[in-house]
């Protein structure tokens, strides 16, 4: 795990004298995650430092929910499916900030056509990747074409498990949950694309999230932080290969090439730009929208 530990001194008066008091940073743990690139930005910057916040940089996910199970940090960084994970223990938590969303990393597959999948007669072999975003693709999906489970047999398989399944084009209708870069395997087996994140209908997001009670008590931290991940976005798109060279070493040294690839697969957005029907989805999930904090101004 990187530790990239940032602290601030304050002045405080007090009484008839003057001294000097440390107050307690706001800490954020995030993972290894190109979306998160502004927080990386804002930190090599500085700027986190100044409004009193560290950020502890985990290797995966599971390390990641790990640092706030332990209360190393205030407030963690992940998808609505680490909400959930996380909700079973900490009843107090809720999302404070959206800062991307995915947009066509997140696929289904199949080969068969959506036309013959939705016959009354058709039953379909699904593979998807349990406890997982995957599983919220699928719901997505399920919802979208009013399909019933009952006409499904699903299978928990991994993606390096899914990538062998055969397209045989024999009689089984066969559908495939999967994300970049795993999906190309399968294309080149004949399956094509019948469902992606670029859709509002089928929205995985990612999203600060913390306790109910540091929501309230460091507001105006918070909306800072949305201001400074604004302020990372438009430092992006007013110098690409500037930012890139910023953010790298946070990514383990991809090429910028890399980079950009990673980055056509994501959209940076924040609270004010979710659209009515991206809310809705969420909200169907039961993944709260309510307390998003709003300070305006679009990434």
């Amino acid at each position: 795990m990187k530790l990239w530990i940032l602290g601030t001194l304050t002045s405080a008066f007090i009484f008839w004298g003057c001294s000097s008091v440390e107050e307690k940073p706001l800490v954020i743990s995030v993972d290894t995650w190109v979306g998160a690139s502004p927080l990386y930005y804002a930190h090599a910057m500085g700027w986190l430092k100044e409004a009193n916040m560290q950020i502890l940089q985990a290797d995966s996910i599971d390390e990641n929910l790990n640092l706030y199970e332990t209360n190393a940090s205030d407030v963690v960084t992940g998808t609505q499916h680490e909400y959930f994970r996380l909700k079973v223990n900490h009843k107090d938590l809720i999302p404070i900030i959206i800062y991307d969303r995915s947009y066509g990393g997140d696929i289904i597959l199949s080969n068969r056509t959506i036309q013959q999948l939705t016959q009354p007669d058709t039953k379909m072999r699904v593979y998807v990747e349990l406890d997982t975003v995957g599983e919220d693709m699928l719901h997505y999906f399920i919802a979208e074409h009013n399909l019933s489970r009952e006409k499904m047999d699903i299978f928990n398989r991994s993606q390096e498990e899914i990538k062998r399944v055969k397209n045989n084009q024999s009689n089984e209708s066969l559908i495939m949950v999967t994300y970049n870069p795993h999906d190309l395997v399968l294309k080149k087996q004949g399956f094509k694309e019948i469902a992606s994140s670029k859709s509002d209908r089928y929205v995985v997001v990612d999203a600060f999230m913390t306790s109910a009670q540091i929501s309230i008590g460091h507001k105006e931290q918070l909306q800072t932080l949305q201001i400074l991940m604004n302020k990372a976005v438009a430092a992006y798109h007013a110098n690409p290969k500037l930012f890139y060279t910023t953010v790298k070493p946070y990514l383990n040294d991809p090429s910028f090439e890399e980079f950009e690839q990673m980055l056509a697969n994501i959209r940076w957005i924040n609270n004010e730009t979710l659209t009515p029907i991206m809310k809705k989805n969420l909200n169907e999930l039961k993944y709260p929208t309510s307390e998003l904090i709003n300070i305006g101004g679009a990434m």
